[in-house]
């Protein structure tokens, strides 16, 4: 007696149907987690954006003192304008340069709270929404005015000015932390065919993270290293332009800038440091 075997045919499923389902399963788990939003921390290119002007540095109530073991010393208000023609860069090394006090303007879009580099020097503004032209105003606490440059400013000197870099911005430079690491002294400046070299001191510190074709970021400035004559010494070279758009085009021998070395290079040594294969000098 033969059997008859009746076969059901078997149904198309979409490959596909399961992911998506997946998909929907992990969306309504997702609409009962709380979602956190992660700190931002600021950063910078090293490419100046305006120049600023010192209108007050004044003692600011706002901040209690310092205590009487770090000095006493009272938190310090800065305000700065734009510079009225943006030829602040403008000196024995440098032609003025145009539209340098608000370049893209950026100067209006500074609300409470944001970010700016002031000569490399990571500030937050405090004071109410800027236009253009409406100074901004910074609160500096001891420690930075001793540890950076910012402590040897006046009323009427001239500051290198970058906002935080916002997402959508070209890293024109390389990636600054607004840290200052050291300050550094100019020890030579020489003319050459294409621009001037500076050469710079550099506290025993930071000597391990300069080498030769790296970066590094004077007053704010991302520039290059163009040697390392010596170990406590490197040179960089300026052309036409950062000397007329930046305040390094009044500098002389003996002035005070602000260093703050490359973070890649501040890793790197970091960890040869925890191996024991390098000293701090860089030395194996």
């Amino acid at each position: 007696m033969r059997r008859l075997l009746v076969v059901a045919p078997r149904r198309c499923v979409d490959p596909r149907a399961g992911i998506r389902g997946k998909e929907r399963s992990i969306r309504r788990r997702a609409r009962g987690v709380k979602r956190t939003r992660l700190p931002s921390r600021p950063v910078f290119t090293g490419l100046v954006q305006g120049i600023g002007r010192v209108l007050e540095r004044s003692p600011t109530a706002a901040v209690p003192a310092a205590p009487a073991r770090d000095g006493g010393a009272p938190t310090v208000r800065l305000v700065i304008a734009p510079w009225p023609d943006g030829a602040a860069g403008a000196g024995a090394h440098a032609a003025p340069s145009d539209d340098r006090a608000d370049r893209g303007g950026w100067w209006a879009r500074i609300r409470t709270g944001d970010s700016v580099a002031v000569n490399g020097v990571c500030l937050t503004h405090v004071g109410a929404a800027a236009s253009s032209g409406v100074p901004l105003s910074f609160d500096v606490i001891p420690q930075t005015m001793a540890m950076t440059t910012l402590g040897d400013l006046a009323g009427g000197d001239p500051v290198n000015l970058e906002p935080a870099l916002r997402a959508a911005d070209p890293i024109g430079g390389h990636l600054v932390q607004g840290h200052v690491d050291g300050v550094g002294v100019i020890r030579m400046i020489r003319q050459d065919a294409d621009g001037v070299r500076f050469g710079v001191e550099v506290p025993e510190a930071l000597r391990a993270y300069m080498v030769p074709q790296g970066s590094v970021c004077v007053d704010g400035v991302s520039l290059t290293i163009a040697a390392v004559p010596a170990e406590d010494l490197l040179e960089v070279a300026l052309i036409p332009a950062t000397l007329a758009g930046t305040t390094l085009g009044r500098r002389r021998e003996g002035d005070r800038v602000n260093l703050e070395s490359d973070m890649i290079a501040r890793t790197v040594v970091a960890w040869l440091e925890r191996g024991h294969r390098i000293d701090r000098a860089g030395r194996p």
